[in-house]
């Protein structure tokens, strides 16, 4: 009895830590011309102690997410790095005013369409 007190007191700590961490979403990105991507989310997160810094969480069609860090300037710029695609990089780039994902493949440079909302 006493070890699952411990457990129950060790989980409820453990579910407030996750609580107090804020998160503010500047972008989401869904409808992706990507084969591997469902959504993006760009957000500020209370629990990143670096000044600047930004997460970027990308949720995948097979249904993992995967954690990337972005830098605000980066944002601003409209020039957020992602996780690379069959070892193609991969850059979220506003352009027009709309964002885009930007591939090189090869000596080329192609632009697919996400709808993106701030």
């Amino acid at each position: 009895m006493k070890r699952l007190t411990k457990l129950t007191i060790i989980s409820i700590l453990a579910a407030s830590a996750v609580t107090q961490a804020k998160t503010k979403t500047l972008l989401f990105c869904k409808d992706i011309s990507q084969p591997d991507l469902k959504s993006l989310t760009l957000q500020e997160n209370s629990s990143i102690q670096q000044p600047g810094l930004l997460e970027l969480i990308e949720e995948h069609k097979d249904g993992s997410t995967k954690e990337l860090y972005a830098m605000e300037n980066d944002f601003t710029e409209g020039w957020i790095p992602m996780s690379p695609s069959e070892g193609t990089s991969r850059v979220l780039i506003r352009k027009e005013g709309k964002w885009t994902v930007a591939q090189n493949k090869g000596e080329y440079r192609i632009f697919n369409e996400a709808t993106c909302v701030k």
